[in-house]
């Protein structure tokens, strides 16, 4: 395999394929809420004024009587003030306690949706720009033209990501299963120490849970470097041969298989490069510091717009935190989006390259690995149908 040739072609792609930016930006972004109180004479059972009633007693002199009245009515009083007081707050906690349930259950609501809003829009931009950005790079290697971005909507939104997503479920569902799994064994030392009333038998089924996990998780690392790297694949056979989730598996895997030393000196490649593209962009952030706080205002500016008129929305019909949380929401992704705009674009370069590069990369090792008459024949009356466009 000429891999001069693959970085070439890929790097041709990022400086002359200028429709491939969207998607690969895209792919790059989606990859980082009294009542008033009266005080009066009143009796409790008629609710009629009662006036205070001076009793001498025998011996007693007026002014003691009246002392003596005048000072038991204050007792009273009190006493009554420190009921009406200790329902006051009795009420108040209900009232707060039964308000911070309701504002925790409604922040919990929001965060939800929130979360299931960003993962399905997340999702649906990473495989619609990943359709897009191999079944361009393919048609351009196979054809020489250069298509629309309109044109790569069309391929990105198709069965083709659709596909995307069932090979993750298909793949990602029982390698986590089988490693929760894993990590529950791995908590048993540790409960059977727990158990144990000795001391060595604690320590020892510590140190035997932490090293078998330090083990599951240097396992979990290199298992979910290699599934990266096959899954790839898979998404090439699915996108390039516009073939099934099953047949895409076995299609990427035959292509891995006889050519397994091609494909980790490919790795290794884009390992350094991708390492050397991370130290250029944190250097960059200190280079270019002045431009981050140019971006910086300029995303407060548009982030805090919408997010006020969001809170100023949600106010009129929620109460609580509910309203700032939704406004927050609501800014903090356009602040984060306007301030790192620089660094997206150059992020989306990178993708772009990226995605090159490994369906370049594909289309070699297919080329050896299978026989040209064994490949899947290509859907030429959809491609001379679609409309041909120049970025």
């Amino acid at each position: 395999m000429d891999y001069n040739k693959v970085l070439k072609r890929s790097w041709h792609m990022v400086t002359r394929y200028r429709a491939l930016w969207i998607f690969g930006i895209v792919l790059g972004i989606v990859t980082f809420s009294w009542n008033m109180v009266f005080f009066g004479g009143w009796d409790d059972d008629n609710q009629v004024p009662r006036g205070i009633v001076i009793t001498r007693l025998d011996g007693e002199t007026f002014s003691e009587a009246f002392h003596r009245t005048l000072q038991a009515e204050l007792d009273e009083v009190e006493a009554e003030m420190a009921s009406a007081l200790e329902e006051l707050d009795e009420l108040f906690a209900i009232e707060l306690g039964r308000r911070a349930i309701v504002d925790l259950v409604s922040i919990l609501a929001v965060l939800a949706g929130a979360f299931l809003f960003t993962l399905i829009v997340t999702k649906t931009a990473r495989y619609v720009s990943e359709a897009a950005l191999i079944r361009m790079v393919g048609e351009y290697e196979d054809t020489g033209e250069r298509r629309s971005v309109r044109h790569g909507l069309r391929w990105g939104f198709s069965r083709t990501a659709w596909r995307f997503l069932f090979i993750d479920l298909l793949i990602d569902i029982p390698v986590i299963v089988a490693f929760v799994l894993l990590f529950a064994l791995a908590l048993g030392p540790l409960a059977f120490g727990l158990g144990s009333l000795a001391a060595s038998t604690l320590i020892a089924g510590s140190l035997i849970s932490g090293g078998l996990f330090a083990a599951g998780i240097g396992l979990a690392i290199v298992t979910g470097t290699l599934l990266t790297v096959l899954k790839r694949f898979f998404r090439q056979a699915c996108a390039l041969e516009d073939l099934g989730v099953t047949a895409s598996i076995r299609r990427g895997w035959s292509v891995v298989r006889r050519k397994p030393v091609d494909v980790l000196v490919v790795w290794l490649i884009m390992l350094g490069i991708t390492l050397g593209w991370g130290l250029v962009i944190a250097l960059s952030f200190l280079v270019l510091f002045p431009l981050l706080m140019v971006f910086m205002v300029i995303g407060g500016v548009a982030g805090a717009l919408p997010a006020y008129l969001v809170y100023l929305l949600a106010s009129l019909v929620m109460e609580g935190a509910v309203p700032i949380l939704l406004a927050v929401l609501v800014g903090l992704p356009i602040f984060i989006l306007v301030m790192l705009a620089p660094w997206w674009c150059l992020g989306g370069l990178m993708e772009v390259f990226t995605s090159s590069v490994w369906t370049l990369t594909y289309r070699e090792l297919r080329s050896v690995a299978v026989p040209q008459g064994a490949q899947a024949p290509v859907d030429a009356a959809r491609l001379d149908a679609a409309p041909v466009g120049h970025s």
